[in-house]
């Protein structure tokens, strides 16, 4: 028999009543089984400080400033690998991320790639 609660559910959201799930904490407060594991995903800036737009931005700067150091690309091409829409938006986002420019990240160490002890 389906519940009132099973047909408003959406779907894969259905109310977990079953002996099998008795231990589980969400089933005895009458939760979606996935909504306590899942809280991390609904709010990740309380797990880890930062939101999913500021990581991902973080992630592109990180990946950037690599590529900046390691290589003697040119910065357009940089930007377009690290996932920036063009060069302005990667120094826009080094300034709000790190406070500086990318200029100033590839100046931090010289390139070294292929140059051997």
């Amino acid at each position: 028999m389906v519940t009132s609660a099973e047909v408003n559910s959406p779907p894969g959201r259905t109310l977990d009543r079953s002996p099998a799930g008795a231990g589980d904490p969400s089933v005895a407060i009458g939760r979606p089984r996935h909504a306590v594991a899942g809280e991390v995903g609904d709010h990740p800036e309380v797990a880890v400080g930062e939101g999913p737009p500021e990581a991902a931005a973080r992630f592109r700067v990180e990946r950037a400033a690599r590529m900046l150091r390691e290589t003697q690309e040119e910065p357009a091409l940089i930007a377009a690998s690290a996932g920036f829409c063009d060069q302005s938006h990667m120094i826009r986002t080094f300034r709000r991320v790190l406070g500086r420019l990318p200029s100033a990240v590839r100046a931090d160490q010289p390139y070294t790639r292929g140059v051997g002890p």
